[in-house]
C-alpha cells in the first residue's frame, strides 16, 4: 500500500501510569492543547471500552490516545471510527502478514476470530472547536487474564513487537487513512473497511439475528435478517452474538 502522508505535527508523551489515556488528551484539549498530541501509557489503571465497559491493561502494549480536529461537523464524526479501524488493521497486518487481520463493526480488529485491538473514540467542544480523542489498545505482549479466552496478543502470534515500533506505524498509517479521507471522502474507506470485515459474524437486532451486508455512508451497518429483509441499525442497537 502507497502511504499518502498528511502533514500532522504528532507529538508524543510517553507515561508511566495513568488512569486513562483518553481523559489525558481531553484535558489538554480544554485548555488548547493543538491537534496531533499523543499520549502513550505503559499502564492505565482505570482505561475504558465502548459504553463505559473496563478495558484491562495488562504491561507490554500499546495504550495511546490522540488528538484531532476534525472538520465536516458532527454528521461526519461517526467515519472516524473506520479511519482508525483501518489505520490498526493496517498496522496489525503489517506486523503479521501471514494471519488473518479482519475487522468488527463498529470498533474492534481481530486475529483469526480473537480480539487484537480495540478503539474508543470521544468528542467534545472546546472553544468552538470539535475536539476527538481517538484512543488504541494493541495487545503487543500480553493478553489480560479475564478476556484470554476471546483475545489474542501479537506475541501468541509469533509477531513479538516494541512498542514504540507498533506506535510508530500506527501514527504511519494512520496519516494515510486520514489523507485518502480528506482527499477523497468516506467512499474509499468504507470501501477498505468492507474489504477486511469478518462476515462471519452475526448480529442480534430488535428484529432478529442478521448477517452483514454492508457499510452505510454514516457508518451504520446493514444486516440482511434470517427471512432475508435487510435492516440498517446503529451500534446502540446491535450486539455480537455468535461467529464461526
Amino acid at each position: 500500500m502507497m502511504i499518502a502522508l498528511m502533514m500532522i505535527d504528532w507529538r508524543i508523551q510517553w507515561i508511566n501510569e495513568t488512569s486513562s489515556t483518553n481523559d489525558d488528551v481531553l484535558k489538554a484539549a480544554r485548555v488548547g492543547e493543538a491537534e496531533g498530541l499523543v499520549v502513550v501509557a505503559e499502564r492505565m489503571t482505570a482505561g475504558r471500552g465502548r459504553h463505559g465497559r473496563p478495558w484491562h491493561a495488562p504491561p507490554g502494549n500499546l495504550y495511546c490516545s490522540v488528538l484531532l480536529h476534525p472538520q465536516g461537523g458532527f454528521q461526519n464524526l461517526a467515519h472516524y471510527a473506520f479511519i482508525a479501524g483501518m489505520a490498526v488493521h493496517s498496522t496489525c497486518a503489517s506486523f503479521l502478514p501471514h494471519h488473518a487481520v479482519q475487522l468488527k463493526w463498529p470498533n474492534d480488529v481481530r486475529v483469526e476470530g480473537k480480539k487484537i485491538s480495540g478503539i474508543l473514540l470521544e468528542t467534545e467542544m472546546v472553544a468552538h472547536t470539535m475536539c476527538l480523542v481517538m484512543g488504541v489498545g494493541v495487545n503487543i505482549m500480553s493478553v489480560a487474564a479475564p478476556v484470554k479466552e476471546i483475545a489474542t496478543s501479537m506475541a501468541q502470534l509469533g509477531a513479538a513487537q516494541s512498542v514504540p515500533n507498533v506506535l510508530s506505524s500506527l501514527l504511519l498509517h494512520l496519516n494515510h487513512w486520514l489523507a485518502l479521507y480528506h482527499q477523497q471522502g468516506f467512499d474509499p474507506i468504507r470501501a477498505a473497511w468492507e474489504d477486511h470485515v469478518d462476515r462471519a459474524c452475526q448480529y442480534q437486532t430488535p428484529l432478529g439475528l442478521g448477517l452483514f451486508c454492508g457499510l452505510q455512508k454514516d457508518g451504520s451497518l446493514q444486516l440482511r435478517l434470517h427471512d432475508g429483509r435487510l435492516t440498517t441499525i446503529t451500534a446502540e442497537d446491535v450486539r455480537l452474538v455468535h461467529e464461526n
